[in-house]
């Protein structure tokens, strides 16, 4: 299922990295997952309870995948050779909720909270509530 949700941001400190806005924490992961912050140059090898900040991207190798958890509780598992960024829906430029920009591979999406939320590629945007959705 698919959730947008109304989540604050939540400011966190990145092993070092400036005061970012947390989106979503990587739970779990298999493989090769790397992680480029959103306002670095370098993909880091990502590890578990990360954090995920606005505008992250994350990719993942081949036989490999990685599951996030956002503030709205929306569970996504990126897929392997999978290229995602995690970015906001605004409205009126007030943040309303909670997306991401699947640039290549596949994720399945899980929103069981009531709320919605946006996934958006190359050639279509999908909002999704209350159910799974996996989008390739």
């Amino acid at each position: 299922m698919l959730l947008l949700g109304l989540a604050l941001p939540i400011a966190c400190r990145r092993g070092g990295d400036e005061v970012v806005e947390k989106r979503a924490t990587l739970i779990s992961l298999k493989g090769s997952i790397k992680v480029k912050r959103a306002k670095s140059t370098e993909w880091i090898d990502a590890i578990e309870n990360m954090p995920i900040g606005l505008n992250d991207k994350i990719s993942s190798g081949e036989n490999s995948f990685a599951t996030l958890v956002f503030e709205g509780a929306e569970l996504i598992r990126v897929d392997e050779k999978s290229l995602i960024a995690v970015t906001d829906v605004k409205r009126q430029r007030q943040v309303v909720g909670q997306a991401l920009e699947l640039d290549q591979g596949r994720v399945e999406v899980d929103v069981s909270s009531g709320r919605e939320f946006r996934v958006k590629t190359r050639g279509a945007e999908a909002v999704v509530g209350e159910r799974e959705i996996t989008f390739q």
